[in-house]
């Protein structure tokens, strides 16, 4: 307990303590503040870490999603694709490897005979989904009756 009286040079506080208690309890204190301040920065730091790696595999879900749609679409310009319309079809089952879970691919063509070249092209649309996540990706071309790339090409990403 407290010693209530005077302390070591003599002087008391109000509650009885002597200076060298108060000096005992303000160290507690400012221990018991540093802590708190720790904790809060760790919290804050783990907070913008979860944050980092959602964006990071948000990230890489559409590098792979742009990755596919680009593989299927040079498929199609080498003939190794049938040009129609076609799917969706699971990327998982095609290649028989399990790393393409929930990808799926789909082929949207159209026919387009008003164009300054005189030769009708054909519109295809790659989309490519991660079921998922709802991720989509569509990568359009045109393409000549040849087979070879005719013009423009567009590009979509949905989150």
């Amino acid at each position: 307990m407290w010693k209530v009286g005077p302390g070591p040079r003599g002087r008391t506080n109000v509650a009885g303590r002597t200076g060298a208690s108060r000096r005992a309890g303000a160290a507690l204190l400012e221990v018991v503040l540093s802590l708190a301040l720790f904790l809060m920065a760790g919290g804050a730091i783990a907070i913008g870490l979860e944050n980092t790696l959602g964006v990071a595999g948000r990230l890489r879900a559409q590098a792979q999603a742009m990755d596919l749609a680009v593989t299927k679409l040079s498929e199609v310009q080498l003939g190794l694709v049938e040009l129609k319309d076609e799917g969706p079809v699971s990327f998982a089952e095609e290649y028989e490897d399990d790393r393409y879970a929930g990808w799926t691919w789909e082929i949207v063509t159209e026919t387009e005979e008003n164009n300054e070249l005189q030769e009708p092209l054909t519109r295809v649309q790659v989309i490519v989904r991660h079921e998922p996540t709802g991720r989509m990706c569509r990568l359009v071309h045109l393409l000549a009756e040849t087979g070879g790339l005719a013009g423009g090409a567009e590009e979509e990403v949905a989150p």
